[in-house]
């Protein structure tokens, strides 16, 4: 899934981004707005995970805060409605039940976040500062003018570091050897750039593909076929093995055994690779070889990397299991309202 080559490739930024998010805007966006329950009662939740709930509040906030983060990852070259088309409700729902499991995880294994942490986070954020100190009247009133309460407040911050606490908790159970993290250094290093088009079962009835299969080497004769059709060719980003993923494509390892399989940029001709339903026109525009020259140079640094993405895959595999056994229920009514 687009969300676990993420974790593996950012997981540090990514979770530790949460306590960004929760101690500037985070809990403040989106949270009260009428579009936030779309007609629900008040007491709706998205779903429950071992009977515990996921408000609308916490569904809206994440999913906000999902298209911020592939909006970034994706340097602002991609569209709401490309975002909205691999981004579901249930995607969503998904991630947030993740989120209670690692808690609850956390509470089960009776680890704690010391009182320090958390207030230490809370009296470094400006808003709640007055002259550069933390001030305690302004933290009340802000929190007060968004419906939220210091309790309320201070057990989001004391999860967003639970779920930071996670992968440096694994590590340290985790062995590394040298072997392992070269192998890794390969896989993480090999990049592919392509340029992809994606045509569904509507785009392939008619002449349609042996025209674009015919104009595809010319770009702007490309463009202006697939105009029409509301298609456009697209271009990814560097691609490696373990951070893989293309809008609007299905997750796919036959399709990037395929890609990586190219030695040689050619984009003269597309292959062509079929899933669920659609074709995938691709070539490899560049082809960017491991440099071992520095692996030496690199090794110590490499290996704590690798320690610490083991550490997330290893994390990532656990809450899927427990999550596998978990009692976890949806609302489909708030489910589908994602993005309205």
């Amino acid at each position: 899934m687009i969300l676990g080559q993420i974790r593996q490739r950012f997981g540090k930024v990514f979770i530790g981004g949460i306590i960004g998010f929760i101690a500037f805007v985070f809990i403040f966006y989106g949270v009260f707005s009428p579009k936030a329950t779309r007609g629900l009662h008040q007491g709706s939740v998205a779903g429950t995970v071992n009977y515990e709930p996921v408000s609308i509040q916490e569904f809206r906030r994440e999913w906000n805060r999902k298209l911020d983060f592939f909006r970034g990852i994706a340097g602002g070259k991609v569209s709401d409605k490309q975002l909205k088309s691999f981004i579901s409700g249930d995607y969503i729902f998904k991630d947030l039940a993740r989120q209670k499991i690692m808690i609850q995880q956390f509470e089960a294994y009776r680890l704690k976040i010391a009182d320090a942490q958390v207030t230490d986070k809370i009296s470094r954020v400006s808003n709640f500062q007055k002259k550069g100190k933390f001030d305690l009247g302004l933290y009340k009133v802000i929190l007060e003018s968004n419906r939220q309460t210091p309790a309320s407040y201070e057990k989001m911050i004391r999860e967003a570091f639970i779920l930071e606490s996670w992968e440096p908790y694994f590590e340290k159970r985790l062995p590394v050897s040298l072997a392992e993290a070269k192998e890794s250094f390969f896989i993480e290093n090999e990049k592919r750039e392509i340029k992809y088009l994606v045509l569904n079962e509507e785009n392939l009835k008619g002449d349609l593909l042996p025209s674009i299969l015919k104009a595809w080497n010319h770009e702007k004769k490309l463009a202006t076929l697939l105009k029409p059709s509301g298609l456009r060719l697209e271009k990814s980003f560097r691609l490696s093995k373990s951070m893989f993923y293309l809008l609007g494509v299905p997750a796919s390892p036959a399709l990037k055994k395929e890609i990586f399989n190219l030695q040689k940029a050619d984009c003269k001709q597309p292959k062509q690779h079929e899933i669920d339903g659609k074709k995938i026109l691709f070539c490899v525009s560049q082809v960017e070889a491991v440099d071992l020259s520095n692996w030496e140079e690199k090794r110590e640094s490499w290996m704590k990397q690798f320690a610490l993405r083991k550490a997330q895959s290893f994390s990532n595999r656990w809450v899927d299991l427990i999550l596998s056994r978990s009692r976890i229920e949806k609302n489909e009514a708030v489910l589908d309202s994602v993005g309205g």
